[in-house]
């Protein structure tokens, strides 16, 4: 310890043995060359013995075989949806649908996880790991292993859960299958918006942070401006009364009100609007336009010289109003008088007649 010691930090763990949890506690404490103290403090978490008796490892080991065979079962499925398509064409847009793609993903995500946490129980740091032992033993590496396959089953349970807006469009019932045609409606809407949103956001995290960065802990950084801003755009709180008393506060304020919050917010109420009046639209004409996946694998399919699907609905033109004037008596007549005088056999079609 001396004047050039920039950190100082105490590493301590606890463990409850047989229980759920066993800790390791990193703090640290920064010194700047001006003599500022900055404290973090990292705190990791993890089981050692999951499949003990005292925590409920028996229910662990249940669950986590209701899992593995519901995730067999949805691995059926989605290999049964795709080869049950009336055609490659089909079973090429059925892979590439967003919903699809995203049950793919949450696939990976799976396997990915079940291979981590058989990685993490076979672990020889968490096997020898020694309980009785006086001296401090580091855990850090199997507790960052253990919140990452946490991180990931709360990852996977959060996309399951926007994936049951897909599935409820099999259900009988008409308003539960438009509310879910209405939020994928807006959900495929959202890109420009998004882009839109986002470049916006990223300006004003940056304006904040260097018009108030040396004034507010809350804008000492990119993170922290972001987290402010995001804060602030849903509920406005947290600090911006303060923030209106600083140097260019009030016109950042003014901005970020009546672009952020104001504008971007009804432009998004717009286009779930704009959705809504689509799905009903596409309801009271009686057919679908053609999607964007099917439009891709028709792209592909045709790069790639596929047979193309004749009876495909979406490349039949719908029928349109009939514009035709009903025929008249005169008109009836003068079709009698034309059979009977080519003496054509009424079978015989008749291609001269409008």
């Amino acid at each position: 310890w001396d004047a050039a010691t920039r950190e100082f930090t105490i590493r301590f763990a606890f463990h409850n043995s047989p229980g759920h949890y066993t800790a390791n506690v990193n703090l640290k404490f920064i010194y700047s060359a001006y003599g500022r103290v900055t404290p973090t403090s990292e705190s990791q978490f993890l089981r050692f013995r999951p499949y003990s008796k005292e925590v409920g490892g028996a229910r662990l080991v249940l669950l986590q075989l209701v899992v593995v065979f519901a995730l067999m079962y949805f691995l059926y499925d989605y290999g049964y949806s795709l080869a049950a398509q009336p055609h490659i064409r089909w079973s090429l847009a059925r892979f590439l649908q967003p919903w699809q793609l995203l049950q793919l993903f949450n696939f990976m995500l799976a396997l990915a996880a079940i291979y981590l946490w058989v990685k993490y129980m076979d672990d020889p740091a968490r096997q020898h790991m020694d309980f009785t032992s006086p001296k401090f033993q580091d855990v850090m590496v199997l507790a960052s292993d253990f919140n990452l396959i946490i991180f990931l089953f709360a990852v996977i349970l959060m996309l399951w859960t926007v994936r049951l807006i897909d599935f409820f469009t099999s259900v009988g019932n008409e308003g539960l299958k438009r509310t879910s045609k209405i939020i994928e409606t807006v959900i495929s809407s959202l890109g420009p918006f998004v882009i839109i949103f986002f470049m916006i956001f990223i300006g004003f995290v940056l304006v904040g942070h260097v018009l108030f960065g040396v004034h507010e802990d809350r804008f000492n950084g990119f993170q922290a401006s972001a987290k402010t801003l995001l804060v602030w755009f849903v509920s406005l709180s947290h600090g911006h009364r303060r923030t209106m008393g600083l140097p260019g506060g009030p016109v950042f304020m003014f901005l970020f009100i009546l672009i952020a919050m104001v504008l971007l917010f009804n432009m998004f109420i717009a286009i779930v609007m704009a959705s809504h009046d689509q799905v009903l639209e596409s309801e009271e004409e009686g057919y679908t336009k053609q999607p964007p996946n099917h439009r891709l694998a028709d792209q592909i399919c045709d790069y790639l010289g596929v047979k193309r699907f004749v009876t495909d609905p979406f490349h039949l033109v719908p029928a349109a109003k009939s514009q035709v004037e009903p025929i008249g008596w005169e008109n009836l007549v003068r079709i009698q008088i034309h059979l009977e005088a080519s003496h054509a056999p009424p079978a015989e079609p008749i291609h001269d007649l409008p």
